[in-house]
C-alpha cells in the first residue's frame, strides 16, 4: 500500500480507570466502524480518540469522567508509537510519548515516555513533535500564532455537538476566520512557512536597512570633504603625502639632533625606547589572545556545523532505510550463504537464517524514536551554533581592535627607534612643533581611514540588505503564486470528491444528484452546493460528512496535501437520519475507500450499521447496548 506523508493511522485505542482497561480495543487501516444502540457511548469513544491524539476537550460524559487516563498506540508515516493523556476537565493536559507499540508501553517504566506540554514554553509542546513525526511544517502567522494539532483535528473529526453546517469542529476559544483559513491551507499543502519567516526576517531587514541608511547620511554630513570624494583611496593618497612630509622633517631633525648628541640623552632615548618596546609586546600578546580565541570560536562552529550536517544525513538514512524496509519487505534465502544446505521451517516474525524472533512493531517504534531524538539534537545544536557564531562576530571584532592597537604600538617604536638627539633648542622646536602637526594631520587621516571604512562597511552592508531584501520579496511572490495554484487545485480535487459522494445518495435532495459546482470556504467556515447553503437536516449532514471524506480521499489521491489522512465521523445518523439513507451512505464509504490504494483511515459511528458490513473487517469491538456500553467501568 502507497504510504504519503503525512498519514496517520489510529492502531489500538485503551481507556484505563484505575489502571485498568475500561476499553481496549485495535484498529486497522481503511474503514473502521464503531457501533451500538444510541446513548450507549460511541460518541464518548470517538471523542477519546480525539482527544489521545492531541484534541482538546472542555466537555466530557460523565462516564469519561470516571476513567483516568486513554492511551492511542499510533502509526505515523509508518512509525509506530505510544501516546498517553490525562482524561481531566482542565483543558490543556500534557501528552507522554513512547515509541514502542501499546504492549511494549504498558510494560515500559515512567522514565522510557517523554513527557510533553500542550502549549510551547521551555520545552516542545506535543504538536510541535507530532508535526515533526509527520513531517508537517511548523505553521504560524502573525494573526494565528503556532497552530497545534488541536487545529489540525478539528478538520478531521465531525462531530455531533458542532452545528451541521460548520466544517470545522466547533471551538469557542481558539476559533477564527484568520486561523480556519490557515489550517486549511496548510491541510491542502498550500500554506509555505517559508512565506511567513520570509516576512518576520523582510521587517528586520527593512529596519536594518533604515538604520544603515540613516548612519550612512550621517558620516557623510559629519565627515565628508567639500569637492573631494570620501573614499579610501582619498584619505590613503592624504596619508602617503603627510608621511612624506613627516619623514623629511625627522630627517632634518636627526641632522640637527646629531650635532647635540650627549650621553644623558642617549640615556633619554633609550629609556622612552625600552617603554615603547614594552607596550609593543604587551600589544602584541592580546592580539595573539585575540587570534587565539577567534581560531578556537570558529573551529568550534565549523565541528557544530559538521556536526549538523551529520546528524541530518542520519535522519535522511534512517527514513530511507524505512521506505526501503517497507518496500522490498524481509530478505530470504533459499539456501544457507555458508553451508548452501536448505533453509527449512522459518517461524513467523524470525529472522530467516538465525530464527531469532524479530518485532516488526518494536522496529518501527525504533524508527520513532530516533527520528525524534536526532531532529531534537539537531535543533539544540542549531541553538548553541547560533550563539557560537555571535561569540564569533564578537572575537573577530577584538582581533580588529587588537590589530589596530598594535600598528599603533609598532609605528610609535620604529619612529623614536630612529629618532637623534636635539640640535640647537631655537631650531628643534620649531621643527618638533611642524612634526606635531603633522603627526596630528597623520591620526586624523588614520581616524579618517577608519571612518571612511565604517561608511564603506555601511555602504555595503546596505547594498547586501537591500540585495537579500529584493530577493526574499521575489521569492514570497513566487512561493504566494505557487501556494494559490496549489490551492486552487486541491480545491478542485476536494469538491469533486464531495460530488462522488452526494450523487451516490440517495434521491432526496435535489442539489445532490448531478451537482456542478461544490464550494466552500474555510475561513467563513460554510459550504455550499450549485450556490445553495439550505437543506434538509438530514441533508445537512450528508454534506458534512461528505465534505471530511471528501478531503480525506483527496489527500490520498494528491501527495502534495498535508492532511493526515484521518477522519473521525460521528454524523452518519444524525439529524432523523432515515435507516435506509444512512445504510447507503455506509456502503458508499466503503466502496469509494477500497478504490484508493493510499494508505488512509475512516473510523465512523453508527445505531445502524448495514448487515453487509457488520463483519470483523470492519467493525471495532461489540455492538454496544443501554445495558452494555462501550466502556466497561464495573
Amino acid at each position: 500500500m502507497t504510504l504519503y506523508k503525512p498519514t496517520l493511522v489510529l492502531k489500538r485505542l485503551r481507556v484505563e480507570k484505575s489502571s485498568h482497561p475500561a476499553y481496549d480495543e485495535k484498529f486497522s487501516d481503511g474503514v473502521n466502524i464503531i457501533r451500538g444502540a444510541n446513548s450507549s457511548g460511541k460518541s464518548t469513544i470517538m471523542n477519546m480518540i480525539y482527544y489521545a491524539l492531541g484534541g482538546d476537550l472542555s466537555k466530557w460524559s460523565k462516564e469519561a469522567l470516571l476513567c483516568d487516563q486513554v492511551l492511542a498506540e499510533v502509526e505515523i508515516n509508518g512509525h509506530v508509537g505510544t501516546l498517553r493523556r490525562e482524561i481531566s476537565e482542565q483543558q490543556g493536559r500534557p501528552m507522554e510519548i513512547i515509541g514502542a507499540d501499546m504492549d511494549s508501553a504498558l510494560n515500559s517504566p515512567i522514565g522510557n515516555w517523554s513527557r510533553y506540554p500542550y502549549s510551547r514554553s521551555s520545552k516542545e509542546s506535543f504538536s510541535q513533535v507530532l508535526f515533526r513525526l509527520m513531517e508537517i511544517p511548523e505553521a504560524a502567522g502573525e494573526a494565528t500564532g503556532n497552530l497545534t494539532m488541536h487545529q489540525i483535528l478539528r478538520l478531521t473529526y465531525s462531530d455531533q455537538l458542532s452545528p451541521a453546517e460548520s466544517l470545522f469542529r466547533y471551538d469557542g476559544r481558539w476559533d477564527s476566520p484568520v486561523i480556519r483559513d490557515a489550517v486549511g491551507r496548510l491541510m491542502c499543502g498550500a500554506h509555505e512557512t517559508k512565506i511567513f519567516e520570509n516576512q518576520l526576517r523582510l521587517r528586520e531587514l527593512k529596519k536594518q536597512y533604515d538604520t544603515l541608511d540613516g548612519r550612512y547620511a550621517a558620516f557623510l554630513s559629519a565627515y565628508g570633504v567639500e569637492g573631494e570624494p570620501l573614499t579610501m583611496e582619498w584619505v590613503q593618497l592624504q596619508k602617503e603625502n603627510y608621511s612624506r612630509d613627516l619623514d623629511k622633517l625627522s630627517s632634518k631633525i636627526m641632522s640637527v639632533e646629531k650635532q647635540q648628541l650627549t650621553a644623558d640623552e642617549d640615556e633619554i632615548s633609550l629609556s622612552e625606547q625600552n617603554e615603547l618596546y614594552a607596550e609593543l609586546q604587551t600589544q602584541l600578546n592580546i592580539l595573539n589572545e585575540a587570534q587565539d580565541e577567534r581560531d578556537r570560536l570558529s573551529i568550534t562552529a565549523l565541528d557544530l556545523r559538521r556536526y549538523i550536517e551529520s546528524q541530518r544525513e542520519k535522519l535522511r538514512s534512517i527514513q530511507d532505510a524505512q521506505v526501503v524496509s517497507e518496500s522490498f519487505g524481509a530478505i530470504h534465502f533459499d539456501a544457507c550463504p555458508v553451508c548452501l544446505e536448505p533453509i527449512v521451517d522459518t517461524p513467523e516474525h524470525a529472522c530467516h537464517l538465525c530464527k531469532t524472533p524479530v518485532d516488526p512493531n518494536q522496529r518501527r517504534g525504533q524508527f520513532f524514536n530516533m527520528v525524534n531524538e536526532i531532529s531534537i539534537q539537531i535543533k539544540q545544536a542549531e541553538q548553541v551554533l547560533k550563539r557560537k557564531d555571535e561569540e564569533l562576530d564578537q572575537a573577530t571584532a577584538a582581533v580588529e581592535t587588537a590589530r589596530k592597537n598594535w600598528n599603533d604600538a609598532s609605528r610609535r617604536f620604529a619612529m623614536v627607534k630612529s629618532r637623534p638627539t636635539s640640535a640647537t633648542q631655537a631650531e628643534l622646536r620649531e621643527l618638533y612643533r611642524e612634526k606635531g602637526y603633522i603627526e596630528r594631520q597623520l591620526e586624523d587621516q588614520e581616524r579618517m581611514e577608519s571612518i571612511v571604512s565604517r561608511i564603506s562597511s555601511a555602504s555595503s552592508e546596505k547594498e547586501r540588505v537591500s540585495i537579500e531584501i529584493e530577493k526574499l520579496e521575489n521569492e514570497n511572490t513566487a512561493l504566494a503564486k505557487a501556494q494559490e495554484d496549489t490551492l486552487k487545485s486541491a480545491y478542485t480535487s476536494i469538491s469533486d470528491n464531495i460530488k462522488t459522494f452526494l450523487k451516490a445518495d440517495l434521491p432526496r435532495q435535489d442539489s445532490f444528484k448531478d451537482p456542478e459546482t461544490v464550494d466552500f470556504d474555510f475561513g467563513s467556515n460554510r459550504i455550499s452546493v450549485d450556490g445553495n447553503v439550505y437543506f434538509s437536516a438530514s441533508s445537512r449532514v450528508i454534506l458534512k460528512s461528505s465534505f471530511f471524506l471528501g478531503f480525506l480521499m483527496a489527500a490520498a489521491e494528491n501527495s502534495y496535501f498535508r492532511h493526515p489522512r484521518f477522519c473521525l465521523i460521528d454524523t452518519i445518523e444524525d439529524k432523523g437520519m432515515e435507516e435506509v439513507r444512512s445504510k447507503n451512505f455506509q456502503r458508499t464509504i466503503v466502496e469509494i475507500a477500497r478504490q484508493h490504494p493510499v494508505k488512509h483511515q475512516i473510523i465512523f459511528a453508527t445505531s445502524m450499521i448495514d448487515e453487509s458490513l457488520d463483519t470483523e473487517d470492519y467493525t471495532v469491538g461489540k455492538f454496544s447496548t443501554l445495558d452494555s456500553h462501550t466502556l466497561e467501568l464495573g
